[in-house]
């Protein structure tokens, strides 16, 4: 009996592994079908993320067609999520915009809105796929699960 609850116990652990950047870094992420409900299914709604993401750092990735790439920042933490749970949320800062949006002012003076270009609760699915979503009252219908389609 005690091994069988040793047993779930680690089952659950390994179901519940926290994302990282570093779990990102590596390959091309391409989205392979929508996300809806804790099921892949439909087709993937998550902008030019859904053509693919490399994240080269724990800061940058580079999303969109190969060769029309667009640079980004991004940010992963823990949030309480418009339910009551706490996520984990990743969100995108298009690096652009940002530029722009400093050539005049401070970091400090300019809202990280001014350049976010969205905010997704994330969820690693094995070590290489994962899930994003917008959750409901955010934004509708926004959501990708994400595979890798090759390691560097």
């Amino acid at each position: 009996m005690k091994k069988l609850i040793y047993c779930l116990s680690l089952l659950i652990l390994v179901g519940c592994r926290t994302i990282t950047e570093e779990d990102l870094i590596g390959g091309t992420w391409v989205a392979t079908s929508g996300y809806v409900d804790g099921e892949a299914t439909g087709e993937p709604d998550c902008g030019q993320f859904a053509l693919g993401m490399r994240f080269v750092d724990e800061k940058t990735l580079f999303a969109g067609e190969p060769g029309e790439e667009e640079a980004f920042e991004y940010e992963i933490r823990d949030e309480i999520d418009s339910y009551g749970k706490e996520r984990r949320f990743i969100e995108f800062f298009n690096v652009t915009r940002k530029e722009e949006a400093l050539k005049e002012k401070s970091e400090d003076e300019v809202p990280k809105g001014m350049y976010s270009f969205g905010s997704f609760a994330i969820e690693m699915d094995g070590k290489d796929a994962f899930d994003m979503e917008v959750l409901p009252g955010k934004s509708k219908g926004s959501h990708c699960y994400m595979e890798r389609q090759e390691r560097e």
